[in-house]
């Protein structure tokens, strides 16, 4: 089927970057324009469900004491948790419920009457039964992903992680040298084990490396400290106090800290 044949009316497209550009160059080609909004699935979840906001996350974290990465989950599986679902967990029903009645769940009713007058497309995904419903009864198309060019790609094997990072740190040299910004090289899915030899050649090589891997600030132990300190005190101007004389020299993380807090509607006794 081809796509673009799909696109000559008012369209939602629902597809994934990768496959967004692909479809984006098809429609360059044919100098068109076409009536299209391009949606992640992920993008159209919290459309078409419901969204929420850093407020939400501060306040689960205040109330159900839990990690910010359990908590971020929890809050993914929230999705999938409606009146027809009979075997969710109990906890998420009323974590669900208790978010709407405190209005830390956003609704977008607008865009759920947009799509009465709009041809849905999904491209690109394999949904799972709860999605597939969802597009069933929006009487949305799901199509097949759209041909892709083979590309060559070369593989290259070492017998030690030192000559696996020193051949990439010598790759890197070159592009450096034809002109490529080194803000536009990354390496991706580093194992742990890769850390430590990466920083020692590189740095004889002398490229300069960032493998800070971010920390949420809550679940620093300057974040989970103040957490506590709140729940604890109830009193922001003390919470504050008390992180400042246990943190003295942490004054970036401080200052994250109080536009978090100020950001929350914290109530002091």
């Amino acid at each position: 089927m081809d796509i673009l044949n799909e696109l000559n009316q008012e369209t939602l497209c629902i597809a994934p970057e990768s496959i967004k550009k692909q479809i984006l160059r098809m429609m360059n080609e044919t100098k068109q324009l076409y009536p299209v909004k391009f949606m992640t699935l992920e993008e159209f979840q919290k459309h078409y469900l419901f969204d929420y906001h850093q407020n939400t996350l501060l306040y689960c974290l205040k109330k159900y004491s839990l990690k910010h990465s359990i908590l971020q989950e929890y809050l993914n599986n929230l999705y999938y948790v409606s009146e027809n679902i009979s075997d969710k967990v109990e906890k998420l029903i009323k974590m669900k419920q208790d978010l709407e009645d405190n209005h830390f769940l956003i609704y977008d009713e607008y865009f759920k009457k947009s799509l009465s007058y709009k041809n849905i497309l999904v491209v690109g995904y394999t949904l799972d039964p709860f999605y597939q419903k969802i597009m069933d009864d929006l009487k949305a198309k799901v199509l097949p992903n759209p041909p892709i060019e083979p590309t060559e790609i070369t593989v290259w094997e070492a017998q030690h992680i030192d000559d696996e990072i020193l051949f990439v740190g010598n790759k890197i040299i070159e592009l450096l040298k034809s002109g490529v910004s080194i803000s536009d090289i990354y390496l991706l899915e580093l194992p742990e084990e890769y850390k430590n030899p990466i920083l020692r050649i590189f740095s004889t090589l002398h490229i300069p490396i960032e493998l800070n891997t971010p920390t949420p600030l809550l679940e620093t132990p300057i974040g989970s400290f103040a957490l506590q300190t709140l729940k604890e005190t109830k009193n922001y101007s003390i919470t504050l106090e008390k992180i400042k004389e246990k943190y003295p020299k942490f004054l970036n993380e401080i200052y994250q800290i109080v536009r978090i807090f100020n950001e929350y509607p914290w109530e002091d006794s």
